[in-house]
């Protein structure tokens, strides 16, 4: 019995070889601007480029424009200068993008019960300087992993913002309006270039709520201890003083206040100005 040889003709040897040689392609992520006035952000055709963006892509909402929300989507990269509505559903900011936002997020913008959530996730940053984040009745922002910079967060009712166990939450030099939850799970949140604090922080069941480097926490809020007694207000950052203005307050059940441990928790005082 003979062997058959199957030659390869040397025209497809010479294609495989420069195939292999290309780079690998990606696919490209969508770059996509927000075109009426008002409308759903679920509709291809209300999008420069004629697709939903997702959590792959870009968008980009103009100054005087509103986006509605009414089913769960995600985007990798979000400008916004108009506002958005997250009616009653999840609005993914994906993880390792980034949003820039000088307009209004209103995160539960439909009827209450509202049971809308904006979820931050790892590796998402927020610059919100010049912007502001409602979050409603029965509503939420899930905080991953991120830092959020500038500008205002307020919360209504039973809406919060939920601080989860990562070394990556921060919040720098916000003003929040509202309730700030480190209770209901374990949870972990920085706090950087000062806080103002109209509202509660809740720290239970063994969560960190880490003031660092010199800074001042004003307002008229407070700090809210649990019944565990593992929870902690830290001061950290190396030889820091972290300020609590005249009208804030800490109170609560059990907790420890004064002892950093992410930074350098060495030579670091609270100056306790408020009650």
């Amino acid at each position: 019995m003979r062997t058959r040889h199957i030659r390869t003709p040397k025209t497809a040897l010479a294609l495989a070889a420069t195939l292999a040689l290309l780079p690998m392609q990606s696919t490209l992520a969508a770059n996509c601007t927000w075109n009426p006035a008002t409308g759903n952000w679920g509709v291809s055709g209300n999008w420069s480029c004629g697709a939903v963006p997702g959590t792959a892509d870009i968008a980009n909402i103009a100054l005087g424009k509103v986006v509605t929300i009414d089913t769960s989507q995600g985007i990798f990269t979000l400008g916004n200068s108009g506002g958005i509505n997250v009616d009653a559903f999840v609005f993914t900011l994906a993880g390792g993008g980034s949003t820039t936002n000088t307009g209004t997020v209103n995160v539960g913008a439909g009827p209450i019960p509202n049971n809308a959530a904006l979820n931050v996730s790892a590796g998402h940053n927020i610059t919100n300087t010049g912007g502001v984040i409602n979050i409603s009745a029965d509503s939420v922002l899930n905080q991953f992993g991120s830092t959020i910079t500038d500008g205002t967060i307020n919360t209504t009712g039973t809406g919060k913002l939920v601080a989860f166990n990562s070394a990556s939450n921060y919040l720098r030099g916000v003003t929040f309006n509202g309730s700030i939850d480190a209770a209901t799970g374990t949870g972990l949140l920085r706090i950087a270039n000062g806080l103002t604090l109209n509202g509660t922080a809740s720290i239970d069941n063994g969560s960190l709520i880490n003031l660092e480097g010199t800074q001042t926490i004003g307002g008229t809020g407070s700090f809210v201890f649990g019944a565990t007694g593992s929870s902690r207000l830290g001061v950290d950052g190396g030889n820091a003083t972290a300020t609590l203005g005249a009208n804030m307050v800490v109170r609560g059940h059990t907790g420890t206040v004064g002892i950093g441990s992410l930074v350098n928790g060495s030579g670091n005082t609270l100056l306790n100005l408020g009650k």
